[in-house]
């Protein structure tokens, strides 16, 4: 058999394996948490940035659009009072090409009251009419309301399909319609600061991740920092369940690459930042690295303390405390066990001194005990491992027992049992019961220590009925025989 030491220097080896491996486990776990939260809160601090700057910019977009349609507006009112003043540039095509430079518009279009053009800058658009297709039927209107003043949406003309913005309203004498028409370039440069590729730029932190704005609709790509405009998010690996806001992050295959994804639904379009595992994760590995030698010598210097410490102040006191006891098992009674080094072993010696003296006073004390009491006590002691039942004479003469039925309980430790229980059906109080055959109140305390049950009674019936006498003195009132303000506080308590 192994030694105290022996076993301490093996276990402690083998729980400070145990412990680095385990505390390795939980700093790689919360390392691998903390880069996903740091990279969640980057990426949703940049979507709430890109989300503001959008607001504000949509914001200044707006006004700047709806200054734009007034500027078409009046460039066609320009032109309107240029060819009202100059008829003969009506249709002369060379200075309606002046005047369309001048005003800073790429085409002009005169329709008659009719709505048929009839002249302007392209000459292959004569003919066409507001019947000619929905791109022109939107200035329909202007027939039968000559005070309106119209500004279309960029949209496909109808002649060449070019993208374009257009204006018309009447000339001031209502004798034709001027329509001045603007490219999808010219008229869109104010958007450009609004275009997530641009924002995914400004906003880029960590230039190993990739951002994506795919429409929530179509799931095209709308945006990105990388090459896949136009494509759909399956090509570059999103999945159509995939394509939702996800504020936690989830792990897919981005490009051929294990990624981490965060998204944000941002108006129509869902943004994502995604980073390979392999830059989300790229410092895990040197921080459990730096840990692991932290923790194996911290672990080592640790383990030499606490065996060093338990050998001196468990294993040595130990050795010492058996050599004593050693030599009081041999008879040397008057050996005192002293060990002071820790208050544990000094109470230890304590109680194996006093255990000690009570071996050598414990005939005295039980006569002692017996001649100082004026009460009758009995016990019983019963040793289930070896079957064995002992009735005390005061056990006998407080329940009255002949040696008839005392032989029986011997003999059948089941009607003992039985005996026991049908003194509990009549308990007054706790740990109190009442003999009513014998007219006595006896107070029963028992012990089981491992096999061994002891059981103690006394018969307490004069003591019990003076304080009850006590109690209906203070509780109850003389003459009326109920109970006053102090009964009914406890009666209330009890309850």
């Amino acid at each position: 058999m192994q030694s105290l030491k022996e076993l301490i220097q093996k276990e402690s080896k083998k729980i400070t394996l145990f412990i680095i491996f385990f505390l390795m486990i939980i700093v790689t776990f919360f390392n691998c948490i903390t880069a996903k939260k740091e990279a969640n809160y980057t990426a949703q601090t940049t979507f709430y940035h890109i989300e503001q700057i959008l607001n504000e910019n949509q914001k200044d977009l707006n006004k700047q659009k709806k200054e734009y349609r007034q500027t078409c507006i009046d460039n066609a009112q320009a032109v309107a009072y240029s060819l009202q003043e100059n008829p003969d540039a009506l249709y002369n095509i060379d200075e309606l090409k002046k005047i369309a430079q001048y005003v800073e518009v790429d085409e002009i279009h005169i329709f008659n009251k009719q709505g048929v053009i009839i002249s302007g800058t392209h000459p292959e658009y004569y003919g066409y009419s507001f019947d000619s297709g929905k791109q022109l039927s939107f200035f329909k209107p202007l027939l039968s309301n000559q005070n309106l003043q119209l500004t279309q949406k960029i949209m496909e003309n109808t002649a060449s399909h070019i993208k374009m913005q257009y204006s018309a309203l009447w000339s001031e004498n209502k004798e034709f319609i001027v329509q001045v028409g603007m490219n999808h370039e010219n008229a869109s440069k104010a958007t450009k600061k609004n275009q997530l590729s641009y924002l995914f730029k400004l906003f880029r932190v960590n230039n190993e991740a990739q951002y994506y704005a795919i429409n929530s609709k179509n799931h095209k790509i709308v945006g990105t920092t990388h090459h896949h405009i136009g494509d759909v998010a399956s090509s570059i690996g999103l999945k159509d369940t995939q394509i939702k806001e996800a504020k936690n992050g989830f792990f897919t295959e981005i490009d051929g690459q294990l990624s981490y994804c965060v998204s944000k639904k941002i108006k129509n379009n869902y943004i994502y930042c995604i980073i390979p595992v392999r830059v989300l994760f790229k410092e895990v590995p040197k921080n459990c690295l730096e840990m692991i030698v932290c923790l194996i010598i911290i672990s080592i210097l640790f383990r030499l303390l606490i065996i060093k410490y338990i050998r001196v102040y468990v294993i040595d006191s130990i050795n010492q405390i058996n050599h004593q006891l050693s030599k009081i098992s041999k008879g040397q009674l008057d050996e005192e066990v002293s060990i002071n080094n820790s208050l544990e072993f000094q109470k230890l010696s304590h109680y194996i001194n006093e255990m000690k003296q009570s071996l050598l006073v414990n005939n005295k004390k039980m006569d002692y005990i017996l001649t100082q009491t004026n009460q009758l006590i009995g016990f019983y002691e019963y040793n289930q491992k070896l079957n064995t039942l002992y009735l005390s004479d005061g056990f006998k003469e407080i329940f009255s027992l002949n040696s008839q039925q005392c032989t029986q309980f011997k003999e059948d430790i089941n009607d003992f049992i039985d005996f026991l229980n049908k003194i509990n059906t009549h308990q007054v109080e706790k740990d109190i019961y009442y003999l009513p055959q014998m007219k006595r109140y006896i107070q029963i305390n028992d012990r089981k220590d491992q096999d061994i049950t002891l059981g103690v009674m006394i018969d307490i019936t004069t003591s019990y009925i003076k304080r009850k006498k006590i109690e209906i003195e203070r509780d109850v009132d003389e003459l009326t025989q109920i109970y006053n303000r102090n009964g009914l506080k406890i009666k209330t308590i009890s309850y």
